[in-house]
């Protein structure tokens, strides 16, 4: 099973710390609730894709890590903010960055409405809103989202995993909103919420469903229209620098940094945090 695995696991935080870990500037955060805000700094990194994508969970290399040396160390609500994008509904899930574009999802209460967003890199506008799921949210505990699994792309198809009707759906939606596919891939009886991120791997793409009494990994063929699944059972120097607030409610999602710049999702917004 490739190590790359461990980006299925989820990333809940609060406040964003700034430190300095030997030469490579680390963000840091702890655990707290956010709202559905997206914020945006700059930073460069390198993918498959392009060398300025953040493509899935904690970017890249899937250890949070950026090459990226000039994002600003200190924003507030408005200082040092390109922009800023209100989202529907409410999420944890991390944006992700390919092709210029930030897609990110969220879970609306009203309706119990699952969805995938993407915007524009420079200057937050919103392209398209792509509804996967509606109804039958899952249990989930009350510091949680429906919507905290971050999205996964390979440059083709941005896969997006979301706990509903007792399971783990998976789906395939390409990089205009439609949807190629989308697949129960097992049973889920949540009892928290879910909350794994897509993990790519070449031509698979793998989904974890551990739950209290079943667990189950999946991997899935990314050509195939169906999906089809195979699924088996389961530095030497810390420096402090800045502790920013954005005053926009809480903030669990893992920032993503890109091109310099710092996208940040709040409860009700994402911003975009950048030297002006």
């Amino acid at each position: 099973m490739p190590t790359k695995l461990n980006r299925l696991l989820p990333a809940l935080i609060q406040s964003v710390f700034v430190v300095s870990l030997c030469s490579s500037l680390i963000k840091s955060d702890l655990l707290a609730q956010a709202p559905a805000t997206l914020t945006a700094t700059t930073a460069s990194t390198a993918t498959t894709a392009s060398t300025t994508d953040w493509p899935w969970w904690r970017g890249p290399q899937a250890d949070g890590t950026s090459t990226a040396q000039e994002i600003p160390m200190t924003w507030s609500k408005e200082e040092n903010v390109l922009w800023k994008t209100d989202l529907p509904g409410k999420g944890y899930s991390s944006p992700i960055v390919v092709g210029g574009k930030i897609f990110l999802t969220s879970a609306e209460d009203e309706g119990e409405i699952q969805s995938l967003h993407c915007m524009k890199l420079q200057g937050g506008e919103l392209l398209w809103s792509t509804v996967l799921h509606k109804g039958q949210f899952p249990k989930m505990h009350r510091d949680n989202s429906q919507a905290s699994s971050t999205p996964a792309s390979d440059g083709k198809y941005v896969y997006t995993s979301f706990g509903n009707k007792d399971g783990v759906w998976l789906s395939a939606v390409d990089m205009n909103g439609r949807v190629i596919w989308s697949k129960n891939t097992g049973p889920y009886p949540s009892e928290h919420g879910y909350c794994a991120s897509v993990c790519l791997e070449g031509d698979l793409v793998y989904i974890a469903g551990e739950a209290l009494e079943t667990g189950f990994v999946g991997a899935f063929d990314c050509k195939t229209r169906d999906g089809a699944a195979t699924v088996f059972k389961s530095t030497d120097k810390f420096e402090f620098v800045a502790k920013n607030n954005l005053d926009d409610g809480g903030g669990n999602a893992t920032p993503t940094a890109i091109d310099n710049r710092l996208l940040i999702r709040t409860d009700h917004s994402l911003f975009c945090i950048g030297t002006k």
